[in-house]
């Protein structure tokens, strides 16, 4: 349902691309897979890795992204930096809920629906006046229990908000299609 995409283990973080297949050979090797759903799936299902060799025409060109990893990092290498990288996130702080709904936003790639959004700005506002109202989100409570908080409220309005609700509290917000732009743009 309204899961965070996450790797199934890390291992999969140390394989060379030259060990796995592309989409494009998935494509090419298994055509009859690509009519009935998921390349992914279906490659998944007991069957053995390929361990063929990819034969080119000489008139096909590969291209390689400049982007690649240069080859002088090792695997040690990149869990050091991927340790380093991850102390420096843990740094920054959430200050506050509607901080939080943009970042799981911006992580995920999917539009929070607009009572979520409402929701993390009522919280926001009942936290003035408090003794912990300029602390940030992260020294108050595990930013992890927060996620997991927002993405349940975000399944109850998602699959049980009447659309007649949503339109009586959009005609007193002058400023919802700043929500609703993200999920239906106006022409």
């Amino acid at each position: 349902m309204l899961k965070r995409h996450r790797p199934l283990s890390y291992k999969h973080l140390l394989v060379q691309d030259s060990d796995t297949e592309s989409d494009e050979d998935i494509m090419n090797h298994h055509p009859q897979r690509m009519r009935h759903g998921n390349p992914i799936i279906g490659l998944c299902k007991g069957k053995k890795k390929m361990k063929q060799k990819l034969s080119f025409d000489e008139d096909v060109q590969v291209s390689i992204p400049t982007t690649a990893m240069p080859p002088n990092f090792d695997s040690e290498t990149v869990v050091e930096l991927a340790r380093e990288y991850q102390k420096h996130m843990k740094k920054i702080t959430i200050v506050n809920w509607q901080g939080l709904a943009k970042t799981l936003k911006d992580l995920y790639g999917q539009p929070l629906h607009y009572l979520t959004h409402m929701l993390c700005k009522q919280w926001d506002k009942s936290r003035f006046g408090s003794e912990d109202a300029e602390k940030p989100l992260d020294t108050i409570f595990n930013v992890t229990k927060a996620e997991a908080i927002i993405w349940e409220v975000e399944a109850i309005h998602r699959l049980s908000t009447s659309h007649l609700h949503l339109a009586n509290l959009w005609l007193h917000d002058p400023q919802f299609y700043d929500f609703v732009h993200d999920v239906l743009p106006f022409s």
